[in-house]
C-alpha cells in the first residue's frame, strides 16, 4: 500500500471463504504467510493465526465458529463490510477459543485477525446488541492499518498509544457506517476495558482514554465526512496523533 495515496472508503475488496465460509482470506493483495512467534499478551499477540484454525477444541487455539451459526454470518458480514471500507487487502479473520480470558487480536506477521469467543459471548452479555463487538473488530483492523503504515510506537514505554490509536480507528468506522445513534455503547465499552496498570508494557490506557479516543476518533470522521481531511491513510493518521497529545 502507497502510504500517499490510498483512499480510505471506496476501494473494492474482494474475499474468499475457506473452511466452508467461515475462516475468511483477502484474495489478491496479500504478503506470503510468515510463521508467528510469541508476542505481547492482549490484542498484540502474535503466537496464533488464522491459518491454524481448526474445529479441535483448546484454549489459545482459532477456530472456526463461535457455536452459533447465525452469530458466524454476522461476523463473517461484518467482516466483510469492514474489509470494503478500510480497503487493506490480504487480511485473513479466524473466531479464537479464547476460553475465560476474552481476547481479540491482530496478527501483523500473517496479517490475520482473530475474535475471541468469549469476548463475543461477554460483550453481547454486557451490552445486549453487536455494536461493541463491532467496535473491537474495528479496533483490530485499526492494528492492521498500523502495520501497513509503519510501526511509530517502538520506543513508548507501553502500547498505550498504540491501542489509543486503533480506538480512534474504531470511533471512525463506527460513526461513518453505524451512525451516531450507536456510538454511546462502543465508549462505554472502551472505557470497560481500559486499565491502570501504568507499568505494564501491556497498559492499554486508562477507562477514560479509551473512551475518549473512540470519541475523538467519532470527530476525525465528522471532518472527513465535512472534507476538510482527505481520503488518505496518513492525513487521518495525522489527525489521530493530534488528539493523542489531548488523550495521554
Amino acid at each position: 500500500m502507497n502510504n500517499d495515496a490510498q483512499p480510505l472508503i471506496s476501494r473494492r475488496r474482494w474475499l474468499c471463504g475457506c473452511a466452508g465460509g467461515l475462516l475468511l482470506s483477502g484474495c489478491g493483495g496479500g504478503d506470503d504467510e510468515a510463521k508467528p512467534t510469541a508476542g505481547a499478551r492482549g490484542c498484540l499477540s502474535v503466537s496464533v493465526s488464522a491459518s491454524q484454525a481448526t474445529s479441535a477444541p483448546g484454549c489459545g487455539i482459532p477456530t472456526r465458529t463461535t457455536g452459533n451459526g447465525t452469530l458466524d454470518a454476522a461476523f463473517v458480514a461484518e467482516f466483510n463490510a469492514q474489509g470494503n471500507f478500510w480497503g487493506l487487502p490480504g487480511v485473513s479473520f479466524a473466531f479464537l477459543n479464547d476460553c475465560n480470558s476474552p481476547n481479540a487480536l491482530a496478527n501483523p506477521q500473517d496479517r490475520s485477525i482473530l475474535f475471541g469467543t468469549s469476548m463475543a459471548a461477554k460483550l453481547l452479555r454486557d451490552f445486549g446488541n453487536t455494536i461493541p463487538l463491532w467496535q473491537v473488530l474495528a479496533h483490530e483492523w485499526g492494528h492492521q492499518i498500523q502495520f501497513s503504515l509503519g510501526d511509530s510506537w517502538l520506543n513508548a514505554p507501553t502500547v498505550a498509544p498504540k491501542e489509543l490509536e486503533a480506538d480512534m480507528f474504531s470511533g471512525f468506522y463506527l460513526l461513518i457506517a453505524k451512525s451516531t445513534t450507536n456510538i454511546s455503547s462502543s465508549i462505554a465499552n472502551a472505557f470497560a476495558l481500559g486499565d491502570w496498570e501504568f507499568n505494564n508494557a501491556s497498559h492499554h490506557g486508562t477507562p477514560s482514554q479509551r473512551g475518549a479516543a473512540v470519541l475523538a476518533g467519532g470527530r476525525v470522521a465528522l471532518e472527513y465526512v465535512a472534507g476538510s481531511i482527505p481520503r488518505t491513510y496518513p492525513a487521518i493518521r495525522q489527525r489521530f496523533l493530534q488528539e493523542l497529545t489531548f488523550i495521554l
